[in-house]
């Protein structure tokens, strides 16, 4: 061991002490003399008591992010030689790491470099660099091994993209497998494209942060001389003829004659809302052909978001430069690990929990917060109650929600209202209203990608179901489209899209002179309601089985609409086989039903109503042979239908009125019947 690294070890030790209150530990010392003779981790462990993957994953990390804290700058297995170097050269190590100024950091090359790497060397040996992690990790071990082995299994670049909902885990994934690989690059840069930059300004700030001034004509850079030979000068003359600025072309240079490591968060946000996942707003196509620019250099990408470019998801493969991972939630015994940390309590119930917010970690956290400070730790008592969104998970996956398009919202609202999962046949035969063939399967895709989609594939054909977390989320919105205007007026009425347009071919069906002591639909648009009759939304609320009604009502949904219940009970049987003891306190109903109604200005004195019977509260299906009529004035049947065993509810066709008419809807049940009367 020569003298300068004996006295650098010493030098070191006594910052650690003084830092930390202990000296290094033996596999410390073992990595900070290999890291001066310029030994690999393996190199170093054939030459120790200790592993490779010791020496590499455990104490190495640990080790630069103390003596980055000890030293007041970014210390790594990449510039360990070149800092201390310079406190040799200073003669006062003690004196130099407790400067106010930082050593300027130099390298030593063989040869005299090349214009650029002259300007940039020291700038990448001082960039700031992701952390240790700032939250616990769990699960996710064969992800972050996969990461790790892209981005150090080859001398090419690498473009690795990491996808899944908001909240599953995608920073702190990245975050922990850089954090891992502190040696691998010379400088590491963070970035979010939530605020949507464009191409040219992204690349400045990358170039401001490496302490690369953009220049107009820098003199330094020397154009005439050949980019390594994997880049393609192609690809990068397209990107600038899309970007007109000479930072592409610069941050390009640097990225492929130097180990960059950038990673990019929030890409979705600079992809096209509203529409199928994947497609550039206009103004940031060239980020497609930037990322294609950096394939065969030496550096790196990772993005992260909800979804990711077509061009990128599209062609990941085992011999593509784009590689992708899907995170769609933890494995049940990481998430245990995630809630024994929450100091919950009934772990036998656990995987209920686990199951009911598929495995997100994040949503996880949220639910074990409610869980501690309202139900005293108990996760069967939290289970007990209907189950609920809570708000926090509301937030975090509105945004990525409000991103879809009318045909995928179409679609996740109704495999929301269904039970069970659906095949290609069952949603297109089903589906209200109808979508073409192209644009279904384009659109199912489309949720896929975004996460919003599980394929059941091990049975023939393959069916189609939303994730537990998705599905409620998707009820969530959807129960609040039945949540109508207070007093919506004909202009509203006739201004907003409907969501459910009557047949061209339906039939209308007109009624008679009013009737007396009638309910008055009118007065609903002012807001003044009968107190038996309830809104809708409340309904599903308290419903035990809230996607079969959402499904029977979908057509509803339109805020248009003004929609009450009613609960409703057909005949009276007596408990007591002696007639007329208990009359009145020893009765049952033969049958309870919910009867819904719906009305809406479709002119300024013309209006349309849709009438339905449900079952009752925890009830599934309609008592078989029941009967639901329309009567006009004179209580003369308009129209009729009859539920069969098995029917979850039973509806009049659409029939409309003018003002001021009336007509009665019957119920009958065997000998058992109950009318009402509306006045419109």
């Amino acid at each position: 061991m020569d003298v300068d690294l004996a006295e650098a070890l010493t030098w070191v030790n006594d910052a650690v002490i003084e830092a930390v209150g202990h000296p290094l530990k033996a596999p410390e010392t073992v990595i900070l003399k290999g890291t001066w003779r310029g030994l690999t981790y393996e190199q170093m462990a054939k030459e120790s008591d200790y592993s490779t993957n010791y020496l590499m994953r455990d104490v190495a990390p640990k080790l630069w992010r103390q003596l980055s804290s000890v030293f007041g700058q970014v210390v790594g297995k990449t510039n360990f030689r070149v800092v201390l170097d310079t406190y040799s050269d200073a003669g006062n190590a003690r004196a130099a790491y407790t400067s106010s100024d930082s050593p300027t950091a130099t390298t030593k090359p063989a040869k005299a470099p090349d214009p650029l790497s002259a300007r940039v060397s020291g700038a990448l040996l001082g960039s700031s660099r992701l952390g240790a992690p700032t939250s616990l990790f769990y699960g996710y071990d064969a992800e972050l091994s996969q990461i790790e082995q892209w981005l150090t299994g080859s001398s090419e670049s690498c473009l690795v993209g990491i996808w899944g909902l908001p909240g599953v885990g995608k920073s702190l994934l990245c975050e922990t497998a850089v954090a891992r690989l502190n040696d691998r690059f010379d400088a590491v840069v963070r970035r979010s494209l939530k605020r949507k930059p464009l191409l040219t300004d992204f690349c400045d700030s990358i170039l401001t942060t490496l302490g690369l001034a953009v220049q107009p004509n820098p003199q330094w850079i020397d154009s005439s001389s050949a980019l390594p030979a994997p880049v393609q000068p192609a690809l990068i003359q397209q990107a600038l003829t899309q970007s007109a600025s000479q930072s592409v072309e610069q941050l390009l240079r640097v990225m492929a004659q130097h180990s960059v490591l950038l990673i990019i968060e929030d890409v979705e946000s600079i992809l096209q809302p509203h529409t199928l996942a994947g497609d550039y707003q206009t103004e940031h196509q060239p980020y497609g052909e930037f990322f294609q620019a950096v394939v065969g250099s030496s550096s790196c990408i990772i993005l992260t978001g909800t979804e990711g470019p077509t061009d990128w998801v599209n062609q990941t493969g085992h011999y593509n430069s784009q590689k992708s991972i899907y995170l769609t939630g933890l494995d049940d015994t990481s998430a245990k690990a995630l809630l024994a940390h929450e100091s919950l309590s009934t772990p036998e119930t656990w995987s209920d929990l686990i199951r009911r917010y598929q495995g997100h970690p994040l949503a996880l956290l949220s639910a074990a917060r409610v869980i501690r400070e309202l139900f005293n730790g108990r996760v069967d008592t939290f289970l007990q109650q209907t189950p609920v969104l809570l708000t926090d998970i509301v937030r975090l996956l509105t945004p990525s929600f409000e991103r879809l398009s009318e045909p995928e919202l179409t679609i996740l609202y109704w495999l929301a209202s269904q039970k069970a999962s659906l095949s290609l046949a069952d949603i297109q035969q089903m589906l209200p209203p109808p979508i073409g063939s192209t644009e279904l399967i384009s659109a199912l895709d489309s949720l896929r990608q975004r996460f919003y989609l599980t394929i059941q594939s091990e049975v023939t054909p393959p069916t189609f179901q939303l994730p537990p977390l998705i599905k409620a989320h998707a009820i969530h919105r959807l129960m609040a489209q039945f949540k109508e205007k207070t007093n919506p007026s004909a202009s509203d009425a006739s201004s907003t899209r409907s969501l459910f347009t009557m047949p061209s071919t339906q039939q209308v069906i007109n009624l008679s002179s009013p009737a007396p002591r009638s309910i008055q639909l009118d007065r609903w648009f002012q807001g003044d309601f009968e107190p038996a009759w309830q809104p809708l939304s409340q309904l599903f609320e308290t419903a035990t089985l809230p996607s079969t009604r959402l499904r029977n009502t979908y057509h509803l949904r339109d805020e248009t609409f003004i929609k009450r219940y009613k609960s409703v009970s057909l005949g009276m049987v007596y408990k007591n086989a002696q007639a007329g003891q208990g009359a009145e306190h020893g009765n049952v109903p033969v049958a309870k039903v919910v009867l819904v109604v719906a009305v809406r200005r479709r002119a300024e004195e013309q209006y349309e109503v849709c009438v339905q019977v449900q079952p009752r509260r925890g009830a599934d299906t309609l008592p078989a042979d029941l009967e639901l009529r329309l009567l006009d004035a004179q209580h003369r049947s308009l129209a009729a239908v009859q539920a069969v065993q098995a029917d979850s509810f039973i509806q009049l066709p659409y029939f409309q009125g003018q003002s001021k008419e009336s007509f009665s809807i019957e119920m009958l049940l065997g000998d058992s019947s109950h009318a009402e009367e509306f006045l419109i």
